[in-house]
């Protein structure tokens, strides 16, 4: 479902509670799909209407906890629940061993709710649902059918196949990468860390803050190189690391290279397999144990999340292996995506021949009209250059495009990775207006003729006015856009020639 048609229930349910009207909403997705995100709007959306925010998490490990949940959703209201009309539930929160009669938990805990309500209306946050303990589940489900008149909204997030308390769902869908990424810089990863994490989430916000969490503080500030898929980080990584390894190394090993298959070709992984000289059947025993489903020539992760932590599940050396062998099988023309986007991935430092096939990509890409797609390509090609001179190149061509397919923050990105490694071109980006043109009459005559027109594409892009904020010596500098007061780091990258 749309995230407007998500945030228009929301807010229906949230107004209805307002008013006096009972409602309970529904998200339920796969792991990671941003239900945390969504519950967490949906307590900002309620204070801002002056409601009154219960909540109620839960982990695997507690779901046989009697009333665990239930103790976690009360516990913040424990002074008046010390009252005598509410002695039932001061056992549930104390976890006192004295039996209690589960009807008598059930009544007690909807007139607490109802008594909440009737002083300014309640917002019941209850997030993972899928690991709340049974009885908890007993008694808000029995609070949520009865409270009809009372000024209570119920908010639960649960996994695909898990409980419901709800009289309205929404299935949450994939958010935008661009999204994602916007979400990454503004906790603190540079762009380059940020496009990478999101690109690999495919989508998934809850994946791409557990690979930025599992980022060294070099990677995130963009001095050192992340892999196609980051090392994601977690409890729920370690808990699925351990089950995928129980497999056995048979399947494992194909998990890992059906992981770096982003295209999801199983024909691509049998042969691949069959290169490195492993058997094809651990792809048949991943799909006997619901890891994968194959339809087809083509197969799918059941679970979004078993992709990202099974692709390290071997060390780098060995997943480059992986996308060499992968790259041998796209040997078709129509297939140079494929073939040049995994001899990228198997590359472990500037190439040749990685750089020209991605510019090949790149070229055909724009002659199909694919403008963006074609930038993208130009700056990974950028990366693989062997001279100064091939880096620039390829930039260029990636700002051409950029400008072409009218992306303001694709032309800012390019702006920035030529500032630091081309210093002499950095106050010409620094100009705006007409004091660019002279600016460019009275020096460009210093530059190379490919960093000329370097500065004449630049300047003939939406204008960005930037002023040196600090400079910090082999390391870089923070620049701030004097329009919007935007602030960004600009890092140094380092390349020893070979």
């Amino acid at each position: 479902m749309p995230s407007e048609t998500v945030d228009q229930l929301l807010a229906q349910t949230l107004d209805a509670a307002a008013g006096g009207q009972a409602s309970a909403l529904g998200l339920y997705g796969p792991r990671g799909a941003g239900k945390t995100w969504w519950v967490d709007r949906a307590a900002d959306q309620a204070a801002r209407r002056t409601m009154t925010v219960m909540r109620a998490r839960a982990s695997n490990r507690e779901r046989e906890l009697t009333f665990g949940a239930l103790a976690g959703l009360l516990a913040p209201w424990r002074d008046r629940i010390d009252d005598s009309a509410w002695a039932t539930l001061r056992h549930v929160v104390t976890f006192d061993h004295r039996p209690v009669d589960g009807l008598d938990v059930k009544l007690t805990t909807f007139h607490f709710l109802c008594a909440l309500a009737e002083q300014q209306p309640v917002c019941v946050i209850l997030d993972d649902l899928q690991w709340f303990d049974a009885a908890t589940l007993e008694v808000l489900e029995f609070a949520a059918r009865r409270a009809s008149a009372d000024a209570i909204a119920f908010v639960s997030a649960s996994t695909v196949d898990g409980p419901t308390i709800a009289t309205t769902t929404a299935r949450i869908e994939p958010i935008p990468t661009q999204t994602i990424r916007r979400m990454l810089i503004a906790n603190g990863l540079l762009d380059s860390a940020a496009d990478r994490c999101a690109e690999a989430a495919n989508g998934n916000p809850g994946i791409a803050r557990a690979l930025a969490e599992g980022l060294t503080d070099r990677q995130r500030s963009g001095f050192d190189p992340i892999s196609v898929i980051p090392r994601p980080s977690g409890e729920v990584v370690d808990e699925l690391q351990a089950r995928l390894r129980s497999f056995g190394d048979i399947a494992c090993r194909s998990l890992v290279v059906a992981a770096a298959e982003h295209g999801s070709d199983i024909s691509a992984v049998r042969a691949a397999l069959t290169t490195l000289g492993e058997p094809t059947s651990g792809l048949d025993q991943a799909e006997s144990l619901g890891v994968i489903d194959i339809v087809g020539a083509h197969f799918a992760f059941t679970d979004p999340w078993v992709r990202t932590v099974a692709y390290h599940l071997v060390a780098p050396s060995s997943r480059r292996s992986v996308h060499r062998a992968l790259a041998a099988w796209f040997a078709m023309p129509e297939q140079a995506a494929q073939r040049a986007w995994h001899l990228a991935a198997a590359a472990d430092g500037p190439s040749q021949p990685v750089a020209e096939a991605l510019e090949l990509v790149a070229a055909d890409a724009a002659r199909r009209g694919g403008t963006a797609s074609a930038a993208i390509t130009a700056e990974r090609a950028a990366e693989f250059g062997m001279t100064p001179h091939d880096r620039q190149r390829n930039l260029l061509a990636a700002l051409r495009w950029w400008i072409d397919a009218t992306s303001t923050e694709g032309v800012r990105r390019v702006q920035v990775r030529f500032l630091v490694g081309n210093m002499a071109i950095v106050g010409f980006v620094l100009y705006n207006g007409g004091v660019a043109d002279d600016c460019l009459n009275q020096r460009g005559s210093l530059l190379p003729a490919d960093e000329r027109e370097l500065v004449e594409a630049v300047l003939a892009s939406p204008r960005v006015l930037w002023e040196v904020v600090e400079v910090d010596c082999g390391r870089g500098m923070v620049l701030r856009d004097t329009a919007t007061a935007e602030t960004i780091h600009v890092v140094e990258s380092r390349r020893h020639e070979r």
